[in-house]
């Protein structure tokens, strides 16, 4: 396993500070989208030697308690429509969720490219009725299911959903 290096304190992460290390094995490689509360970039794990999405949400830009309860929910999912999170840590400026990376676009940028066919439609209407139906079944309510969180992976094998849904963070448990 590589050594670690001192984390990076992101204290802007739109500042673009690609090729930083944060949590002492998470090397930035390019900022993938920004969001109301944070940024997502890819990564690559550097003692897992896999690329990764980081979510880097400061802590000035979140309520109390939101990252967590993202982190707490998400980690309860298990299905392949659903984007994997493997870890939630924080180094005291920045809070990162550490996830699956999807290659491929936003339902929303093929929508906006007409680059879907119907039966594109409709194999990405099934992946996401698997998705909400597995959350559903766990009691969790996703609350903000739109094109942008919803990503195509560009190449799929046999099985694969034909669309994960990522972003669970103003999700809510039934009682």
């Amino acid at each position: 396993l590589p050594e670690a290096e001192p984390t990076v304190h992101m204290r802007d992460p739109d500042a673009g500070r690609e090729r930083s290390l944060v949590l002492g094995r998470y090397r930035l490689l390019g900022k993938l989208g920004t969001g109301a509360f944070g940024v997502v970039w890819r990564a690559r794990d550097e003692r897992l030697q896999r690329d990764v999405a980081v979510k880097a949400i400061t802590h000035d830009r979140a309520e109390p308690g939101r990252v967590e309860r993202e982190a707490r929910l998400t980690a309860q999912l298990h299905d392949d429509a659903i984007v994997r999170l493997y870890e939630v840590e924080s180094d005291g400026e920045t809070t990162y969720l550490i996830s699956e990376l999807v290659e491929g676009p936003t339902l929303a940028q093929l929508l906006a490219q007409g680059a879907l066919s119907d039966r594109d439609v409709a194999e990405i209407g099934i992946a996401l009725c698997r998705a909400l139906s597995h959350a559903h079944a766990k009691g969790i309510v996703h609350r903000d299911v739109k094109p942008s969180n919803v990503l195509v992976p560009e190449t799929g094998h046999a099985g694969a959903p034909a669309a994960k849904l990522t972003d669970f963070g103003i999700a809510r448990v039934l009682a």
